[in-house]
């Protein structure tokens, strides 16, 4: 009976793998056809027919494109939770004040929300737009995040007097998702360098000035 139990355990760990695998593959897949086809071009069948498999399996894992999308904004959120487990809690940022690694999330954000194109990004803006209650989610991990920078730039005191984290969060989304709007409104040929030049500008409107440390 042990071992039955136990290969039925590696049976069930095979198949979990093989599924993550295949769903993956149709992500991957669709997320490519979107941006070579774009997304009202991009028919369930177009996906199957690419990652080889069938309709059935596709709907095995995903409602229908824009179940696709919306797996596409939580990878995102994903990836906020790596970059600051690996970057932000590294060696590389110990010295650094929770004002600069508030700077870091949010131009990586950019790096992140761009790096698939326009045509992407405003997908990934029709998803939120769909889905407010994702939209306005704040428990997703970039909003915990931002608190746990915010909260780490406060005890420092490098934080502007009286800016709450409310207020700092809206302000922080406005800035993001309207240099993120306007990149992709220019159809991705904005530099992206002027994108981080507004995030560094928007740093230095929240961090509080030398003179006050003086006073």
């Amino acid at each position: 009976f042990g071992k039955w139990r136990k290969k039925e355990g590696v049976s069930i760990n095979y198949r979990q793998r093989q599924a993550e695998a295949t769903k993956q593959l149709l992500f991957d897949k669709s997320i490519e056809l979107f941006k070579t086809k774009g997304y009202e071009n991009v028919s369930v069948e177009d996906i199957v027919r690419a990652a080889q498999t069938s309709r059935a399996c596709f709907y095995t894992y995903f409602k229908n494109k824009d179940d696709v999308l919306i797996t596409y904004v939580h990878i995102n959120d994903e990836s906020y939770l790596k970059f600051y487990q690996n970057t932000l809690c590294s060696k590389d940022f110990s010295n650094k004040d929770g004002i600069e690694k508030l700077k870091a999330l949010l131009n990586y954000a950019i790096d992140l929300l761009t790096s698939n194109g326009a045509h992407l990004l405003h997908l990934y803006f029709i998803a939120l737009i769909k889905d407010p209650p994702l939209s306005s989610n704040r428990e997703r991990h970039f909003f915990h995040i931002m608190r746990v920078l915010f909260d780490e730039a406060s005890q420092e005191s490098v934080v502007k007097d009286g800016l709450t984290f409310d207020a700092f969060q809206e302000m922080a989304l406005w800035v993001l998702r309207g240099t993120c709007f306007n990149w992709a409104g220019s159809d991705g040929t904005l530099p992206l360098q002027h994108q981080h030049a507004i995030i560094e500008q928007f740093i230095n409107c929240i961090r509080k000035s030398w003179a006050a440390f003086l006073q």
